[in-house]
């Protein structure tokens, strides 16, 4: 009998998991919808035995459920779920986003019983029904894979955890010369030019290394009016309680790109009247750049540190030392944070803001210890062997928790060995070179691969 594996389509996924069951045809396939967009791609798509979509009776079954009787049934905490959420359901009242959570997790209920997956995949979890359905999943004993992504090397792997952390199966690999060789390269080269990793560049040499370059199809964008009245007809039916097809966070998405430079400009002048922020690195400090907000790489893993006064709080009260701690605001938050935030910020003894244009890797080099909830600057200290401290949790942190005194190179070997060579994320809508990689035949082809020696590795 085969496997059953239930594709979570969370937004625009749908586009290229469509055609992962066709690299798989020894599995069985379920489509898990959250939306009409990823519905729309996948009910008429037959490689999978069933589309099921989250809002084809939301309506009518948020209206008729009994929710103390599901307050009893349900395991787990479902404050817990809502608190992740990046300000999309945060925006109703908690009576109302209860009466959500609860219908989804009967309708999920639901889609579980009815296709009694054995695996359920999501490629990622940013939002309150994939985090649903992951603990939903978790409570019934189903196996779920989850997509995780080296940033700093490119490369891609599953785990079956929303932390991102590395297989278990790593321990049965043998390290090989090659491994090791690898990974003092890597760690060589970073520490003599500490910089960004240039995705980019990573996806085109990705791209120039597939065999097979021929491509997956993709739905093409209707008329943008035919969208728009699309859109309307079912935020106004079947998805008037889904929060993340608001049309004005979509238009202020759109604006963004064309804001963004004008944003700089007068955060220039608002830093230099109001924030007055050092010019001069001082002799001794430590760093604290801030991040990007709301965002899922915090919201999901550590969602006790969305406040990020919260975070410089802790950060104040849990060291030893007297020397100040530098904030940088995030390039793409000029402008974004509440006036307060800067008032309160300027107002914290032993805390100065740097000025923005200050390199961040030579603040990681030069800086005592480097703080961070969840974000890159952890990492960067890590490879460079500088002092650092995680308040979250995600791949670094835990894989260091296992192996306390593992290096930069032993942790570099480890994603190696468990790791493949193929991306997942939300396709552009711009064609290029992101496109071409991502809808690459090879890439799903080496994606169904790794997907299938990941399964047989974490076989109980």
């Amino acid at each position: 009998m085969k496997k059953k594996i239930a594709l979570y389509m969370s937004g625009n996924y749908a586009e290229i998991l469509k055609h992962l069951p066709t690299h798989m045809q020894d599995f069985e396939f379920f489509a898990f919808c959250q939306n009409h967009n990823s519905y729309h791609i996948c009910k008429d798509v037959n490689s999978f035995e069933r589309s099921f979509y989250l809002y084809e009776d939301f309506n009518d079954r948020i209206n008729s459920l009994d929710i103390n009787k599901l307050k009893e049934e349900v395991s787990f905490n479902l404050f817990g779920t809502l608190i992740r959420d990046k300000a999309h359901f945060k925006r109703l009242s908690g009576k109302k986003q209860e009466k959500i959570i609860f219908t989804m997790y009967s309708i999920m209920d639901n889609w579980l019983e009815r296709a009694k997956p054995n695996y359920i995949f999501l490629p990622i979890i940013e939002s309150i029904d994939s985090m649903l359905l992951y603990y939903l999943a978790k409570s019934k004993n189903i196996q779920t894979i989850c997509y995780g992504h080296a940033r700093q090397i490119y490369r891609s792997y599953f785990s079956d955890s929303y932390l991102d952390i590395l297989p278990r199966f790593k321990n049965k690999i043998p390290t090989t010369d090659q491994h090791l060789e690898w990974a003092n390269e890597f760690i060589e080269n970073y520490i003599n030019n500490p910089v960004k990793v240039n995705y980019a560049k990573q996806i085109e040499e990705l791209y120039l290394d597939f065999e097979d370059k021929s491509q997956e199809s993709y739905t093409k964008s209707k008329n943008i009016l035919i969208r728009l009245f699309t859109n309307i007809s079912i935020k106004a039916g079947k998805e008037k309680w889904n929060q993340l097809s608001l049309f004005y966070v979509k238009i202020l998405v759109t604006l963004e790109r064309i804001v963004l430079p004008i944003q700089k400009q007068l955060y220039l002048i608002f830093e230099s009247i109001y924030l007055r922020p050092l010019k001069l690195l001082p002799e001794k400090f430590d760093y604290f750049p801030l991040h990007f907000s709301p965002e899922s790489s915090i919201n999901t893993p550590s969602p006790y540190y969305i406040d990020q006064m919260r975070v410089i709080d802790e950060i104040m009260l849990n060291r030893k030392a007297n020397h100040v701690l530098l904030v940088k605001e995030h390039p793409s938050m000029y402008l974004k944070r509440n006036f307060s935030f800067y008032s309160l910020l300027k107002k914290k003894p032993f805390v100065r803001i740097i000025n923005k244009k200050f390199n961040s890797q030579e603040l990681i080099l030069k800086a005592v210890c480097t703080y961070s909830v969840t974000g890159t600057a952890c990492m960067e200290a890590f490879l460079l062997g500088k002092k650092w401290h995680m308040l979250g949790s995600n791949l670094l942190s835990e894989y260091l928790k296992i192996n306390p005194e593992a290096s930069a190179q032993d942790f570099l070997v480890e994603i190696l060995k468990t790791s493949g060579e193929f991306l997942l994320y939300s396709p552009p809508k711009i064609n290029g070179i992101h496109k071409k990689t991502l809808f690459a035949k090879q890439n799903l082809s080496n994606m169904a691969s790794y997907l299938r020696f990941y399964i047989k590795e974490t076989a109980i």
